[in-house]
């Protein structure tokens, strides 16, 4: 799955969430955005670096 894809499906559970609890905050929906971008990042960088590790 692309980096791209696997961010806008997290987002959209994340903010069905926030809908869900009535939270509309924006700066709440900008922080949970960045967060799944940098966890995104480091899951896609680190799946290929463990699949080389021979075991």
């Amino acid at each position: 799955m692309e980096m791209s894809n696997l961010c806008s499906e997290v987002k959209k559970d994340f903010h069905k969430l926030e809908n869900r609890f009535d939270v509309s905050y924006s700066i709440l929906r900008n922080k949970i955005d960045v967060l799944i971008d940098s966890l995104v990042i480091r899951f896609i960088n680190d799946v290929p670096r463990k699949k080389r590790i021979p075991g």
